[in-house]
């Protein structure tokens, strides 16, 4: 029976899931097997906390140990995804609501950063004058300020109704933790070499930028002539530099036969709202308004479908 929330009780529901997060994509080199289990027990932990065998617990602990089983689950689906492996549990296990490619690009982009070295190291590298891991630094910073940072910020809105609003929760405190290391790295930096040496470094951009935009999204974007993709972090924007031919974004859709400027077309952030009010559904649960392709409710997070 539902009752007064037992802490503990869910700690040890969630257990599973935190080794997959202390993992991330690490897992992907686990034996199949092993994440075959995981993921069915897992499910399984997740529904016995969603039936309240651990009572009711605070709306905003409620909420984070949900987001927990979402984005471990998610982690796990990715790996199937990585290694090209079929797990038929994912099919039936949640009737077919498998993680979209919104939902699993948000994860790649994120879980990419865990390579970044810690704030003092990363100072280190700007203030170098050259060379190795110095400029390879210069260049993620550029890129991450210059594509990275807004696509992200866009994604974590919940604006595009198509991002489970428990894994943007999670997920936020994850982007938070990498971009506040980067900003705190370059607010140091300013302080040492004075705003002459950023308004420098910010003009010049990447010299490397390719390969760290190639590197970042573990070899899904590949900048050559332009932006070449490949089941690509990046091109589920649809964004495009239309500026240029084979300019840094492929066009895409209808816009690619304007002149100048860059579109948006069928994008994440955009995908449900910008460039029209469309129709919209309201939700089963708490009646909040939500556009007409929204899988999550962005009052409440239930399914709307």
């Amino acid at each position: 029976m539902p009752g007064r929330g037992d802490l503990n009780c869910a700690k040890k529901l969630v257990a599973d899931a935190e080794r997959i997060l202390q993992a991330g994509r690490g897992c992907c080199r686990w034996p199949l097997k092993t994440r075959e289990q995981l993921w069915g027990e897992i499910l399984a932990q997740y529904q016995r906390f969603q039936d309240h065998e651990c009572g009711t617990l605070p709306r905003d602990i409620d909420q984070h140990i949900r987001s927990k089983f979402e984005v471990a689950l998610l982690t796990l689906a990715v790996s199937f995804r990585a290694n090209g492996e079929s797990c038929p549990d994912i099919e039936t296990s949640r009737n077919g609501e498998i993680f979209n490619d919104d939902e699993i690009a948000l994860f790649e982009i994120i879980d990419r950063y865990q390579v970044l070295p810690g704030k003092e190291d990363l100072k280190k590298m700007l203030l170098a004058r050259s060379g190795g891991d110095s400029d390879f630094v210069k260049d993620l910073i550029h890129v991450h300020y210059t594509y990275i940072d807004g696509l992200v910020t866009g994604m974590l809105s919940g604006e595009s109704n198509r991002v489970n609003p428990l894994i943007i929760q999670y997920m936020k405190k994850e982007w938070k933790r990498f971009d506040s290391t980067l900003s705190n790295a370059v607010i140091d930096a300013i302080k040492a070499n004075g705003m002459h040496w950023f308004f420098t470094f910010a003009s010049k951009g990447g010299g490397r930028a390719e390969q760290v935009v190639y590197q970042i999204s573990g070899g899904h974007v590949n900048i050559g002539s332009g932006v070449q993709i490949v089941d690509s972090l990046l091109s589920r924007t649809g964004i495009s530099n239309e500026q240029e031919s084979g300019g840094l974004f492929p066009r895409v859709g209808k816009e690619a036969d304007s002149q100048g400027g860059v579109s948006v077309t069928d994008s994440l952030v955009s995908r449900s709202s910008i460039g029209g009010a469309g129709e919209h559904c309201f939700c089963p649960e708490c009646g909040g308004k939500n556009g007409s392709d929204a899988k999550f409710c962005i009052q409440c997070g239930g399914r709307l479908r």
